[in-house]
């Protein structure tokens, strides 16, 4: 509809206060006619349809001017015989409060054009449709968070970088329509998700959104989504809306990735290592700190000290944090079930958070580490006595087997053994694997003489698709003591390749060991005793960004 009023003598676009009348009204057409509204209609769906539910009377109330300053105004246009949305400079209006929604609407793209969305939780997410004629389309937020994602047979899955409200996400994967400057955009949202799709095509996804508002970190909950604009005019058009409680059915017919995987950012020559971090004295104390292990989701660290107030001699501790972009808590010990008054190093958590593993040489008279798993049936309970590791090594005498690495499928095994028959070097890594996470371990097997060479080869991280691996070794051609080395593969059945130094600005002329690689593959955890440190061995950070242009 488009609404004027008669005043004076002449026809005037209808102002907030005249159009809240005219909703208070819900009056037929020669009624309203009485006090010089006037109504235009235009041909659209039946009245039960999205477009009406959106724009009828009784929703109208739903389009508000929410920032005071706001100076432009808000029409209801007819062009082309379509109703428009036109907003002029500086404007913006806003839906009723949304759950879990597909929204759907053409946005007419034309250089200069402005405006765009806000999902609007103090502008939580905005999206400028008007960037599609750029490279730059990116996703923006303020005072949230939230994971890249893409979708697999229509689920979606975390599988990118932690973004928060100084980062922002680029939009691909996307063909304008070259025939006409109108282009459409759908947003769906489903709990802590949203996608958004550019002329059918998904071209960004994130998920685990958490919004920060007054200190508090808190899951997106229903919120209204705002049209605006700021310098320049914008439109809108073929505006629906329906509420939803599963990802459209189309969604799932194919497998649609939108964001790339953490073997392409570990090995694309457009990524790089930032320079690394310290931790910091909250985690980091005077004695020494070792072996980091990251949960899936990022919130939970594990990691091995021989600090004051353990059980032994080192012992497993764990610090926590309520979102990405929070600090790290106080570390606390993992208590006398899981430490003894001996040795336990080198933790590694399943993707569920239900399993843990780690090396220990209590109750060993040969003084060589085994491989011991705790459970437990939710991550708020307690974890179980460990019990030892049955691997085709651990009954061998003289045999270490440490370091233990899981991949996020829980089928694969990686560590560290010596000695033993079939070594290449003075340690080797190793591997084994199983059918299901219920079956019993298959046969122990090296790695390969790709991969291990004469010297020590240790401390393996796995990426979460399995297909890129990070190491520590003191072969030669480091620039260290110990560096990162690290090997790809294009499948999980193909080889691995030849090891590369990780270079700088991770390795350092000392050494570097104990990596771990977060889900997405962006960041990297280790220990090193380089400069800068608080204690003999620190734990430290980099990431991987994409290098600047």
């Amino acid at each position: 509809v488009s609404q004027h009023v008669h005043r004076g003598g002449h026809w005037f676009s209808v102002s907030t206060q005249c159009r809240a009348a005219f909703r208070e009204l819900n009056a037929p057409l020669h009624q309203g006619s009485n006090i010089g509204l006037r109504v235009a209609r235009v041909p659209v769906a039946a009245e039960s349809s999205p477009f009406m539910s959106l724009f009828n009377g009784k929703d109208l109330t739903g389009w508000q001017q929410l920032n005071p300053k706001d100076e432009g105004k808000a029409e209801f246009v007819v062009e082309e015989g379509q109703p428009v949305l036109s907003l002029s400079p500086k404007s913006a209006r806003a839906t009723r409060e949304l759950g879990n929604y597909h929204l759907r609407f053409e946005f007419k793209v034309e250089k200069g054009a402005g405006g765009g969305i806000h999902q609007r939780v103090g502008h939580l997410l905005s999206f400028r449709p008007s960037l599609l004629l750029s490279s730059q389309v990116q996703l923006g937020g303020v005072g949230c968070s939230y994971q890249e994602a893409e979708l697999r047979n229509g689920r979606l899955v975390a599988n990118g970088s932690r973004l928060t409200n100084r980062e922002k996400l680029d939009f691909k994967n996307y063909t304008l329509n070259s025939g006409s400057p109108w282009q459409r955009i759908e947003i769906i949202r489903l709990d802590d998700s949203c996608l958004y799709l550019v002329n059918g095509q998904l071209a960004c996804a994130v998920i685990g959104i958490r919004v920060t508002r007054d200190g508090q970190t808190k899951p997106l909950g229903p919120h209204p989504v705002e049209f605006w604009t700021d310098s320049e005019p914008a439109q809108f058009r073929n505006i629906e809306v329906r509420e939803i409680d599963a990802l459209p059915p189309e969604l799932g017919k194919s497998e649609i990735s939108n964001s790339p995987s953490p073997f392409d950012i570990l090995t694309s020559p457009d990524y790089e290592w930032s320079a690394p971090e310290n931790l910091g004295s909250v985690v980091n104390s005077a004695a020494g700190e070792g072996s980091p292990c990251l949960s899936a989701d990022g919130l939970t660290l594990l990691f091995d000290s021989d600090r004051p107030g353990g059980q032994g001699k080192t012992d497993l501790w764990m610090s926590r944090r309520p979102t990405l972009i929070a600090p790290w808590s106080a570390p606390e010990n993992l208590g006398a079930t899981v430490n003894s008054s001996e040795n336990e190093k080198v933790p590694t958590l399943s993707s569920d958070g239900l399993a843990l593993l780690f090396a220990s040489d209590r109750g060993q008279s040969d003084r060589r580490y085994k491989l011991r798993w705790c459970h437990r049936k939710t991550t708020a309970e307690p974890w179980s006595t460990p019990t030892t590791q049955q691997l085709e090594v651990t009954v061998a005498a003289g045999v270490s087997d440490y370091e233990p690495e899981l991949s996020a499928d829980g089928l694969s095994l990686l560590f560290t053994s010596f000695p033993r028959v079939g070594t290449h070097g003075l340690e080797d890594l190793w591997h084994c694997r199983r059918p299901t996470t219920t079956d019993p371990w298959g046969p122990v097997q090296n790695l390969g003489a790709i991969v291990n060479g004469s010297a020590k080869d240790m401390d393996p991280a796995l990426s979460s698709d399995g297909r890129a691996l990070v190491f520590g070794s003191d072969r030669p051609g480091g620039l260290g003591k110990v560096d990162f080395w690290w090997s790809s593969r294009s499948s999980l059945d193909a080889p691995w390749s030849a090891p590369q130094n990780l270079g700088k600005p991770v390795n350092s002329d000392l050494d570097e060991l104990s990596p771990t690689l977060s889900a997405d593959g962006q960041t990297l955890l280790f220990r090193s005793n380089r400069t800068g440190g608080r204690g003999g061995n620190d734990l430290w950070m980099s990431r991987r960004v994409r290098k600047s242009k």
